[in-house]
C-alpha cells in the first residue's frame, strides 16, 4: 500500500499521530475501529502507544493487528474462530468475548502483561477451568488438548 493511500484511510478513520514505517503505521496514541463495519482492518498496524479497540464489527481475522499495542486490545464481539495475527506485545488487558474463539493457537507467540477475557466463546468454560486450576496460562498446547477432548 502506497503512503497516500495509508494517509487517505488515516484520515477516513481519524487516526492522528501516526508515522508510516516500512508499510506499518505507527501510532501515538489509541486506536478507535470500534463499530465501523469492518471485515478486515483497512491498514497494517506497527506499535501502538495506547489502547487499540477494534470490536463490534464483522473481523473473522486480526490480519493487519499490531505487532505491538503498550495498552488494551480489544477485538470483542466480532467473528474471530482463531488468534492469528495477534499482537506480540499487549501491555494491558486483551478482550476477545463474544467471538467463535475455538482454539488458543498462537496465544503463546503474545507476551500479554494484564488478564484475558474471553466470555461467550465456545472455548469460555474449558478456558475458565483451565485457568481456575492455577496452572499456567502459558501451557496452550495444554489448553489446546481439553478443547480437542470436548469436540469444541
Amino acid at each position: 500500500m502506497e503512503d497516500k493511500e495509508i494517509h487517505l484511510i488515516c484520515k477516513k478513520y481519524n487516526i492522528k499521530n501516526y508515522k508510516i514505517n516500512n508499510g506499518l503505521v505507527d501510532v501515538d496514541g489509541d486506536i478507535f475501529l470500534y463499530k465501523k463495519q469492518l471485515t478486515e482492518l483497512p491498514l497494517n498496524f506497527g506499535e501502538i502507544r495506547g489502547s487499540f479497540e477494534c470490536g463490534m464489527n464483522q473481523l473473522t481475522t486480526l490480519k493487519g493487528c499490531p505487532v505491538r499495542v503498550n495498552g488494551d486490545f480489544y477485538c470483542s464481539y466480532n467473528e474471530l474462530t482463531k488468534l492469528d495475527y495477534l499482537p506480540e506485545f499487549i501491555g494491558g488487558k486483551f478482550y476477545c468475548d463474544v467471538n467463535e474463539l475455538k482454539t488458543f493457537d498462537n496465544l503463546e507467540k503474545c507476551w500479554l502483561v494484564g488478564e484475558i477475557y474471553c466470555d461467550d466463546n465456545p472455548i469460555h468454560e474449558i478456558f475458565h477451568l483451565f485457568t481456575n486450576k492455577d496452572w499456567n496460562i502459558g501451557e496452550i498446547d495444554r489448553l489446546n488438548m481439553l478443547i480437542k477432548d470436548f469436540s469444541l
